[in-house]
């Protein structure tokens, strides 16, 4: 137990406040110690893709996505998800999304932020088909998603929803996790898991702190743990995308970094993550550009 005054725990025990997920980490030291550095195992062959380097950008300073370096874009292969002049508006005529412009690269690590109601998980539910984009505002890989089938882009872009109880639909968290594997197969008529398969899912538990809950359901979770479950089970299956909306909400600091070092694991596979925060102080130095509405 910790006990006296605030400033003086602050100065005599900062490290294993951090330590503990109380406190952020110093500035400078690596996110996602918490969770080891080993790489994740692939279950399919890496995208091949590069990072776009460059450095932080300050939330909230222009309306539009804003890359750190418009050099290494240039050497990029073409856009994953290109948005232009999208303006959404529901039932009833109440304008969600005005005017949005943004391109989204293999590698990229892009910030969607903005105020409640500004419409982040709207532009989230348009690119992933579960509200009908205007016709020829969003592309995916070129092609317009007006009408590619949900089904398809799910093959493709991963997507967490804000609150993870939506996404499960197992008794406990090791059949949470390998659920996209089999598609709910009865456990009697699946095949068994490959080696690799196996690898990547309890790497993936470790990465999430969540080895000593495989027979827990995922309803008995902690918060955090719910949110971390509900990345990790999209991991499962590499896709050039991952759609994230808000997946820190309501964590300690310990368990952001858990998914900070999930995230960075996904870039080095050349994959791009589009993540919706309130956030974006925690998270800016990772990364390579942002929208904000």
């Amino acid at each position: 137990m910790l006990d006296g005054p605030p400033e003086e725990l602050l100065r005599c025990c900062g490290e294993q406040l951090a330590q503990l997920g109380l406190l952020p980490r110093p500035p400078g030291e690596a996110a996602g110690a918490a969770a080891g550095d080993k790489p994740v195992p692939a279950a399919t062959p890496p995208h091949s893709a590069e990072r776009h380097a460059g450095k932080p950008i300050a939330a909230g300073s222009v309306p539009a996505a804003v890359p750190h370096a418009e050099g290494a874009r240039e050497s990029a292969a073409s856009p994953l998800l290109e948005v232009d002049s999208l303006t959404f508006a529901y039932p009833g005529g109440r304008e969600a999304l005005h005017g949005i412009h943004a391109k989204i690269y293999p590698g990229d690590w892009v910030l969607l932020t903005g105020e409640n109601g500004s419409g982040k998980t709207t532009l989230s539910r348009l690119i992933m088909g579960l509200l009908p984009a205007p016709a020829g505002s969003i592309r995916w890989q070129g092609e317009d998603i007006k009408g590619m089938a949900v089904y398809r882009r799910a093959e493709q872009i991963g997507y967490v929803f804000q609150q993870p109880e939506y996404m499960f639909t197992a008794p406990n968290v090791w059949e949470e996790l390998i659920y996209s594997l089999h598609g709910g197969v009865p456990v009697k008529k699946r095949r068994e898991l490959s080696a690799a398969e196996q690898e990547r899912a309890e790497f993936l538990l470790e990465k999430a702190g969540l080895t000593d809950r495989l027979h827990m359901s995922p309803y008995l979770l902690s918060q955090g743990e719910k949110r971390l479950l509900s990345v990790i089970s999209q991991l499962m299956l590499p896709r050039a995308l991952y759609i994230l909306d808000e997946p820190t909400s309501g964590m300690d600091y310990a368990a952001i970094d858990r998914v900070i070092g999930l995230c960075q694991h996904m870039l080095e596979e050349g994959s791009a993550i589009l993540m919706i925060t309130h956030d974006p102080e925690l998270i800016k130095e990772h990364a390579t550009s942002f929208i904000h509405l």
